[in-house]
């Protein structure tokens, strides 16, 4: 077998199925994997040495020469699917809104002039400014990795000033987005609910739990004699990930869910998914969805008002209710999975006229659910009486 040259890198499979490189850089080797292909791995692999040789023949590197954004981005939106949950859509968004601006562009002719026309010209187009966060999520992604590569000396996109950050600002009024105000309402909505969705609402809505953690929770993560659910993964295609928090958590097991999950775990065994879709294997991530969206729209249950969609009737209702219940914002952070404080502000309801609500609910007895159970095993499915 011939002799690998020293300096010429080399470009590795490695046990995930992905591609990953490595090379040579001063008294250390350097390493990039996450690419989908070999081809794509030993090309980014030519542009890394090409890169080198500029800088041993002490050249300063032709601005023409460097590959254009639209270039660069071809290989790093391959990467970012294969590592990211949300590849695709970024993909999506990078075509849509990025790539026309930017694709012709060479990453040393981006500065804080072209971001900011960028910005406006997209407001104008009435692109959302929690849209433009994630491109730009996405282009400072990109930037990162060219300036550990040595290609870029800045990220343009760290540190925009005010003139940028106020068209980025979220316009946010919790007081106006809606959240099921009363716990009958929830117990009405879970008994409305087929089965397993009706299994993936109460868990959000009693729990705190993402609609993807519930359909990847299993009963191994599940503790009823320590009244805890063991949050590690989240499903996604391809297989489980790690939660979007990229990081485990404990979520206590409170008394209005504990009856529901009791009931279950004798059905299942303890064996399998909590909310098993079909065959056994986590249902797809549009199911909940279409079946709440059907049992919200009958009048029936008189729940329909504008906004109040799934993470409305779960999430925010799970937190709106825990703080209403004496909850702090700190355990409500850490039950929710978030990493910022703002973020939870968002999801608790703080209204006053709430505040003098029956105090029972999410953190106390569990006597809505054992209403639940026994209606129907009496009649089937049916609605809970106000």
């Amino acid at each position: 077998m011939a002799r690998r040259t020293w300096g010429r890198g080399s470009v590795r499979k490695e046990l995930s199925g992905s591609w990953s490189i490595r090379w040579p850089e001063g008294k250390r080797r350097q390493y990039r994997g996450g690419f989908p292909s070999k081809a794509l791995a030993q090309r980014a692999l030519d542009v890394q040495l090409g890169r080198l040789a500029y800088a041993h023949a002490g050249v300063e590197a032709d601005p023409v020469l460097t590959p254009t954004i639209g270039e660069l981005s071809k290989v790093y939106l391959d990467r970012r699917e294969v590592s990211h949950l949300a590849g695709k859509q970024d993909r999506q968004r990078w075509r849509i809104h990025v790539g026309p601006t930017f694709g012709r562009l060479r990453p040393q002719e981006v500065n804080l002039g072209v971001l900011r026309r960028w910005v406006e010209e997209r407001r104008a187009a009435g692109v959302s400014a929690s849209s433009l966060r994630v491109c730009l999520a996405a282009l400072s992604g990109l930037f990162a990795e060219l300036q550990e590569d040595g290609t870029v000396a800045v990220n343009p996109t760290k540190g925009l000033p005010p003139s940028i950050r106020r068209h980025l600002a979220v316009p946010f009024d919790p007081a106006a987005v809606p959240f099921l105000e009363k716990m009958d309402d929830v117990w009405r909505v879970i008994l409305e609910l087929p089965h397993p969705t009706d299994r993936v609402f109460a868990l959000g809505a009693l729990a705190g739990l993402r609609p993807a953690e519930a359909r990847a929770l299993d009963w191994t993560s599940v503790d009823l004699a320590r009244g805890v659910i063991h949050v590690r993964v989240q499903a996604a295609i391809g297989g489980p990930r790690a939660p979007k928090s990229k990081r485990p958590r404990m979520v206590p097991v409170y008394d209005a869910l504990r009856p529901l999950l009791a009931e279950w775990h004798v059905k299942a065994g303890g064996k399998g998914l909590v909310c098993p879709g079909p065959r056994g294997v986590a249902m797809y991530r549009g199911t909940p969805n279409r079946a709440l969206d059907e049992v919200l729209a009958k009048d029936r249950l008189n729940l329909v008002r504008p906004g109040l969609d799934w993470y409305a009737c779960t999430r925010h209702t799970f937190a709106s209710h825990f703080v209403l219940r004496g909850g702090t914002l700190e355990e409500l952070r850490e039950l929710l999975g978030h990493r910022s404080i703002t973020t939870t502000q968002r999801y608790a309801h703080l209204r006053h006229d709430l505040f003098r609500a029956d105090r029972s609910g999410i953190l106390g007895s569990g006597r809505g659910a054992a209403k639940v159970i026994s209606m129907r095993d009496d009649r089937g499915k049916g609605v809970v009486e106000r």
